[in-house]
């Protein structure tokens, strides 16, 4: 080894090594430096290491054949071992498919990546927040909101829904592992700066097929300037498209707006509060909504929260359904008023006829219109599917979810749903088998845990049930809902002591406090009681229970479906005798 080193020493091969090595590191360096501020693929930077490596080799093979002899040229064999090192170098970068081809120039934005799923697919992320005090997500994920609005009008362009945008929280992601979790072929992303008036977003459109911006470009201005700023962006991204499929119809302005960019914080800071989702946040994004309106009266898409923040306090049982509900359709006719053309108020409306009305007909026209005038609309999907569901129109209601699970590949609750319908179709096993799915995604939604143990109550399967609604249960902070769902199944065998006990707690809480009654009947339907399981149901038509639109196909309440009362109950709420359970 000594005298290997020494034969090196004499042909001065560690000098060139080592003064080749820190010059590779420096340009590994600079190269580094400038890729982060110009967007190069991390592939390229990877490739030129590949590059420096290989030259080491052809460097260290010059030095040996230069040492001691003292050539002051390349001779033939150094040539020759040069030409084999170059070979060796190409072939690794066609290996890597980044020869000159791909490095020259980035893919079209309408030209299809390999294996991609769309090529007129993008997905909005939600853009940092690099303000001095990081308050601004709400500002962050609303400029995301926004330029999903705006995009989705360009003609023949998907936009992956917003709930799977704001679901991908994990940044350090690759490009390729996010387009493939969202099923698109291109994200937009970027980053927010706003202190004091100023403001500055930088955005980048992103290749996922290989990791290449499209472009990059910065915007500058005060607040006031952010309909200009969310306007250009949104230019920008149609024109990379147009170059690929052609040219856009119409402007590219987002419907309900507003002129006035303090109404339209107060609506993003509604916005983030309702996709919270809490009790607390869902009132706080109806305050929000309610003072955007404030400012402007005509401002539809703050029309549009407020009727979606009573929708769902009242689906949740936050706010008592007969008050949540009227109060919805009053702000969707309001935002359809201003603007007949959208989407969601209809989606809404549907909403409150299917759970509120019992009106089964204009829910159905409801969730027809609302898909009609945005097929990529999720959330209509997802409504649709569940009156489809209370129709007893199983097929159906499978189509409309998973379509709405396509569109929104990341929406725990749009993917667990499936199993939801399958549960009401009494396919147990199925239902069951797709929950455990669900919960492969997200081991701690509490939703699949409900619906997976009442799958199994309803397969007879008694300790699963047990074991999956208690952690239901856990999971919800102990939810009247999930509480209520353990009583049942546990009424069903050697444990009824502990499912009374339950009840009597939900219902001394109902004494001073809304409680859904509908699910206590159910409970009770599991411990074989169906004068209590009646009298609560009738407790429930009175406070008008959301989830009696399921009356007609509820397996849960099997044990008492055969009773007369039970038949003039349905009759109560409106459901056909058409309507009936399946198996």
């Amino acid at each position: 080894m000594r005298d290997l080193f020494q034969r090196l020493r004499q042909r001065k091969v560690v000098r060139w090594a080592i003064a080749y090595a820190a010059a590779a590191w420096v340009v590994i360096e600079v190269a580094g430096q400038l890729g982060d501020i110009f967007g190069v693929p991390v592939e390229l930077q990877r490739a030129l290491v590949v590059v420096l490596a290989f030259g080491l080799i052809a460097t260290l093979v010059l030095a040996w054949y230069h040492g001691e002899r003292g050539r002051q040229h390349v001779g033939g064999t150094e040539l020759v071992l040069l030409a084999a090192v170059l070979g060796l170098t190409a072939a690794t970068l066609s290996l890597l498919d980044l020869g000159p081809e791909a490095a020259s120039e980035p893919t079209p934005a309408g030209a299809a990546p390999s294996g991609s799923p769309s090529p007129r697919s993008v997905a909005i992320l939600p853009f940092t927040d690099l303000s001095a005090r990081q308050d601004q997500a709400y500002f962050s994920d609303g400029i995301a909101e926004e330029l999903r609005s705006t995009l989705a009008r360009v003609q023949g362009l998907r936009v992956a829904s917003s709930t799977s945008s704001l679901s991908v929280e994990d940044r350090r992601l690759d490009p390729r592992e996010i387009g493939r979790r969202l099923g698109v072929a291109y994200l937009v992303e970027g980053s927010v700066r706003k202190s004091a008036e100023r403001l500055r977003v930088d955005a980048r459109l992103v290749n996922v097929a290989d990791g290449f911006h499209e472009w990059t470009a910065s915007f500058d201005g005060v607040d006031a300037d952010i309909f200009a700023v969310q306007d250009s962006i949104a230019r920008a991204v149609a024109r990379a498209f147009e170059v690929g499929f052609g040219n856009t119809a119409g402007p590219v302005q987002p419907r309900g707006q507003t002129a006035d960019h303090v109404a339209q914080d107060l609506y993003l800071r509604g916005r983030f509060a309702w996709n919270r989702r809490s009790e607390e946040d869902l009132e706080a994004a109806v305050e929000y909504f309610q003072q955007a309106l404030e400012r402007d009266p005509s401002y539809g898409r703050a029309l549009v929260g407020l009727a979606d923040a009573y929708a769902v306090l009242g689906f949740y049982d936050y706010r008592p359904p007969s008050e949540a509900f009227p109060l919805a359709q009053d702000a969707a006719r309001r935002a359809l008023a201003l603007e007949s053309s959208l989407s969601q108020p209809h989606a809404t409306l549907g909403y409150a006829a299917l759970y509120h009305d019992w009106d089964w007909l204009a829910a159905e026209e409801h969730f027809r219109t609302a898909i009609r005038l945005d097929p990529g609309n999720p959330v209509a999907h997802q409504w649709y599917a569940n009156h489809l569901t209370a129709m007893g129109r199983f097929e159906e209601a499978l189509q409309q979810m998973r379509m709405a699970s396509e569109l929104d590949p990341l929406s725990m609750i749009a993917f667990s749903a499936i199993g939801w319908i399958q549960l009401y179709a009494r396919r147990y096993q199925e239902a069951i088998d797709h929950l455990e799915d669900a919960l492969d995604r997200d081991p701690d939604f509490e939703l699949a845990h409900l619906w997976k143990g009442q799958a199994h109550d309803g397969a007879g399967q008694m300790e699963e049930a047990e074991a999956s609604l208690r952690r239901a249960v856990e999971l919800s902070g102990g939810s009247a809902i999930s509480r209520a769902a353990l009583a049942r199944a546990l009424g069903r065998t050697e444990k009824a002591p502990e499912a009374r006990t339950l009840l009597e707690e939900l219902e001394r809480e109902g004494r001073d406090a809304y409680v859904p009654s509908y699910e206590i009947a159910r409970a009770y339907a599991g411990l074989d009681d169906g004068d209590a399981a009646l009298a609560w149901l009738r407790r429930a038509v009175s406070e008008r229970a959301h989830s009696l639109a399921f009356l007609a196909v509820d397996p849960l309440l099997d044990p008492i479906r055969s009773r007369s009362d039970f038949q003039a109950l349905m009759r109560d709420v409106g459901l056909d005798e058409d309507v009936r359970p399946a198996g």
